[in-house]
């Protein structure tokens, strides 16, 4: 099947991408009553994108605007509904895509149309629209795939045909539409793979058949496409499930099986199965088995009904969205970055926010996007990634749909809303087996565009038109 592509005016509804976790994530488009930024913990020098440098003690709302953001060690970025994507914090070295401010509190421009963006220690990488991959500033080790260890200071183009990117603390992943995963830059603890720990300026192949990818400190994580997680990279704290010799594996391992969201830290990874439930492996100096501080070989049992988490480079806190769109943390709060006072660590998980749609964590900050309005769903029964009559997809976000085959985000007819101004849309039907496009217009209905051209309009609970 081709992949559909839809109106340069549906660019606002619909943005591609990957749910990633830690320092990276996209998101399709915030829809009716769109989302909000929001966060706490450190924002000395404007890395929470509020326009300001002072900590925040408790949750605030930072921006009206924003669609995916990412966090890296001394600045942020966010992307807003145009696919516009803004840096804040420390330019170091040009992470900003310019050189100039060194320092900004206030939000600088540094591309347009992008999907999805990472960061990590002083460095950029971000995907486009159209598949393209561009990195920018510190590149010590090689982590911007120029091929050499000079760094940029503006953006410069790595990668093309990409559907994904992610960055750990000192190098980056990029996976290419026929689900191939690479790496470039550091590589001490094999994070890249062997055969041998050198760190790797251009890119090299790490794996294939992969649907989703993450980076840790210098952990890589991985799904392909029959549900398992594999890892290999950093193992001092048995992380990735096994006892090794060295403080890294010199082989990929597998971690677990039917797992639909993950991530890694710098001392622990976190994964949650199709079941809902989250699991920990590594060290827990922060508490995050509540109480227990032995570093774990097997995974731990960390809560349930869960539908994603987040935990980054250098973060000691754990964030967890949980079924009802609730969200909790855990762990180490010694700046605030869970939203609590009155405790530096915290070894039971505490109640941040509700109305919550993805969240990201890294370093001593924590980031989300807040639904407003119905903009937030009911979840689905058995989410998870399924094999249907339109091949693979992945409901984990319901309403909206990411589809392998296409390697694009839907949105599902299920609880329709539509902007003031309404859009374009491409919608699945609930049950997978058939699929459409249409205009949509707030509270009344939408003109529904049949794969033969027909058009017909349906107010807002009528039968869904199949053909």
């Amino acid at each position: 099947m081709k992949s559909l592509r839809l109106p340069e005016t549906a660019v606002k509804a619909v943005r591609s991408g990957l749910f990633l976790a830690a320092a990276a994530l996209s998101f399709p488009a915030s829809n009716a009553s769109g989302w909000e930024l929001w966060g706490c913990g450190s924002n000395q020098r404007g890395e929470l994108c509020d326009g300001a440098a002072s900590y925040y003690y408790a949750p605030g709302r930072m921006r009206a605007d924003a669609e995916a953001v990412a966090i890296g060690y001394s600045h942020s970025l966010f992307i807003d509904s145009l696919g516009d994507l803004y840096a804040c914090g420390v330019n170091d070295s040009g992470c900003f895509g310019s050189a100039e401010p060194a320092i900004s509190v206030t939000p600088v421009l540094v591309a347009h149309n992008v999907a999805q963006a990472a960061c990590g220690i002083g460095f950029t990488i971000y995907l486009t629209t159209d598949g393209k991959v561009y990195t920018c500033g510190v590149n010590s080790v090689g982590q911007l795939a120029t091929g050499d260890t000079t760094g940029r200071g503006a953006p410069v183009l790595v990668a093309m045909h990409a559907k994904a990117v992610a960055a750990g603390d000192a190098y980056c992943l990029y996976l290419d539409e026929n689900g191939v995963l690479c790496g470039s830059g550091r590589n001490a603890d094999e994070q890249l793979g062997g055969p041998a720990p050198v760190d790797v300026p251009t890119w090299k192949l790490i794996a294939t058949d992969v649907v989703r990818m993450t980076a840790g400190d210098s952990t890589t994580l991985y799904l392909t496409s029959d549900g398992v997680l594999h890892g290999l990279g950093y193992n001092y704290y048995d992380q990735l499930g096994i006892s090794t010799p060295l403080i890294y594996t010199t082989e990929t391992v597998t971690i677990a099986s039917e797992v639909r969201d993950f991530c890694a830290s710098g001392h622990a990874v976190f994964f949650v199965t199709t079941d809902n439930k989250l699991y920990g492996l590594g060290d827990s100096n922060s508490n995050y088995y509540g109480g227990d501080t032995t570093p774990h070989e097997g995974p731990v049992l960390m809560m349930e009904d869960v539908l994603s988490v987040s935990s980054g480079c250098g973060a000691a806190h754990v964030l967890a969205l949980k079924t009802d769109h609730s969200l909790w943390a855990v762990g180490n709060n010694s700046d605030y970055q869970l939203g609590r006072t009155g405790g530096t660590v915290f070894n039971t998980w505490q109640h941040v926010d509700d109305n919550v749609v993805s969240v990201t964590a890294a370093w001593n900050r924590s980031l989300y996007l807040k639904a407003t309005g119905d903009s937030c769903y009911e979840p689905r029964d058995e989410v998870t990634l399924k094999d249907t009559p339109l091949g693979w997809v992945d409901d984990t976000y319901f309403p909206w749909v990411w589809s392998y085959s296409l390697g694009l985000w839907y949105y599902v007819y299920d609880g329709i809303c539509a902007d003031k101004d309404g859009y374009w849309t491409f919608y699945y039907t609930p049950d997978f087996s058939s699929y459409g496009w249409g205009y949509f217009f707030p509270s009344v209905g939408w003109w529904s565009l049949s794969r033969q051209g027909n058009a017909r309009w349906v107010y807002y609970g009528d039968p869904l038109p199949m053909e």
